[in-house]
This record gives structure tokens, sequence and C-alpha cells, in this order.
């Protein structure tokens, strides 16, 4: 819905229906003016990620769709770092943080995790085991 679609195309492309969607996350949506549901340029739910850290992957607990969407934009970038190894990639991340955590950019470390195996890119969501 983000991207200007419908409630009802978004529920669809989920497997539910819109009033599921309205039910579980009413703080999301409000009606505009002409009566069309409309996602919240931001809400305050919390999204549960995994994100590379100094040492290895970190759960981090992003606050809102905004700090969600950061996260993604730097799981491309750092995807596209690890098939370039260009700087450039990350430098808009720089000193930027996500649930309080501050984002890696350092190519250096990057490098190390990338070559031990922990640079783990394919999963942005961290599952609820993860968390305790």
């Amino acid at each position: 819905m983000h991207n200007g679609g419908s409630l009802n195309a978004a529920s669809r492309e989920e497997g539910t229906t819109p009033s599921t969607v309205k039910k579980y996350l009413p703080k999301a949506l409000f009606r505009s003016k002409s009566g069309k549901w409309t996602a919240r340029k931001n809400d305050p739910y919390v999204r549960v990620l995994r994100l590379p850290g100094p040492h290895g992957p970190v759960t981090v607990f992003a606050r809102g769709y905004r700090e969600a969407q950061l996260a993604s934009f730097y799981l491309v970038s750092l995807t596209r770092w690890a098939r370039t190894e260009k700087a450039y990639e990350l430098a808009s991340f720089h000193g930027k943080s996500i649930g309080g955590y501050e984002l890696v950019t350092a190519t250096r470390t990057l490098q190390a995790l990338r070559d031990a195996g922990l640079l783990q890119l394919d999963n942005l969501y961290a599952s609820l085991k993860d968390t305790v």
C-alpha cells in the first residue's frame, strides 16, 4: 500500500482480507477524505530484523515503517557492495541507525564478515525464536 496500491490489492497479495488487515494493523491505516483506506507514512509497529553487526548478524527492533524501509534499502546497498566492493554504495548509510543500532558501513569490517561467512544478505526479517 505504501507504493500507492489499494488495501484490497495489498491484502489479496498477502493472502488475507482487508478486514483482517484493519483488525490487526489499525494504526497503520487511515481513511482519506475520499473514503479510501490509505497507509500512514509511519506507524508505531515494531519489526524484528536481522542486520550485519561488527561480529556477525544482530537482531534489531525497527520502530515503524521508515526504519524498516531504511533497513531494506541498506540490505539492497550491501548486496550491491558485495558484488562491486564500491564504497559509495554504503556512503548514504554512514552514521545512520535502526532501533538504536548503528549500521555497519566500514568496508574492512564487512569484508571480514563476508570472508568468515557471517554476512547474511538473503533474509531481512528475523524469526521470533531469534529474539529470545
